[in-house]
């Protein structure tokens, strides 16, 4: 299992990877809820990539790195990851007022598997978006962390600018081929705006190779 924390860089190939989304402990108020996630992904044996929003010694001590820097890394690799895994333990000290926007942000990408605590409080509009959806909530990480593993499957090996591309794109016949039809083009950015099982939208940068000029923003979507 590879392991991304901050300031660790996108990796030269994925095959699978799991963002590990939720609260951070600050200062070590508590211990990090990602420990358990991590001990539990590697008992069951996944030989993915993992991201980890947080320092590689769990100190929830952030004083060497710039606010946007933190911000940069999360949506970055939000954006690239194969599927988000939301678990919500929140409390006094886990308040998960971050996790509330980025829940909302990413839940039209069709990736994300969430649970929290049956006790958790302020979980009611999580489940109630997650129901819209008929995406199942679970009440225990291991059981989030099972549905993630299935959802996630085998993988498939991505190099270069496909690294940026999350499974339920690539995986897409009809992304495939307008990839193949970029020549010396290359992805810079890709964010998945909406996903559907019939239908999605992505908006993607670009850089020619022959110019080095960039494109931004163009729309593709399948319809």
């Amino acid at each position: 299992m590879k392991k991304v924390f901050y300031v660790d860089g996108i990796p030269n190939e994925i095959t699978k990877s799991i963002f590990l989304a939720g609260p951070t402990p600050r200062n070590g108020a508590c211990k990090s809820w990602r420990q358990d996630a991590i001990r539990i992904l590697e008992e069951k044996g996944y030989d993915g990539t993992v991201i980890i929003p947080e320092a590689k010694d769990f100190t929830g001590n952030y004083d060497n790195l710039e606010y946007q820097g933190i911000i940069d890394f999360e949506r970055a690799r939000l954006n690239l990851c194969d599927v988000i895994l939301f678990w919500v333990p929140r409390s006094d000290l886990l308040p998960a007022f971050t996790t509330n926007i980025e829940y909302g942000n990413f839940i039209k990408t069709g990736k994300i598997v969430i649970g929290a605590p049956k006790d958790a409080p302020k979980t009611g509009y999580l489940r109630y978006m997650a129901s819209e959806r008929n995406m199942p909530f679970f009440d225990s990480l291991e059981d989030t962390i099972n549905e993630t593993l299935k959802v996630i499957g085998n993988g498939v090996l991505r190099q270069k600018d496909e690294v940026l591309v999350p499974l339920n794109i690539y995986n897409d016949e009809y992304f495939k081929n307008w990839h193949k039809g970029l020549e010396n083009k290359e992805i810079t950015s890709l964010v998945t705006e909406f996903y559907n099982d019939k239908n999605w939208l992505i908006r993607v940068d670009l850089k020619d190779n022959e110019s080095m000029e960039i494109q931004k923003d163009i729309l593709v979507f399948k319809s």
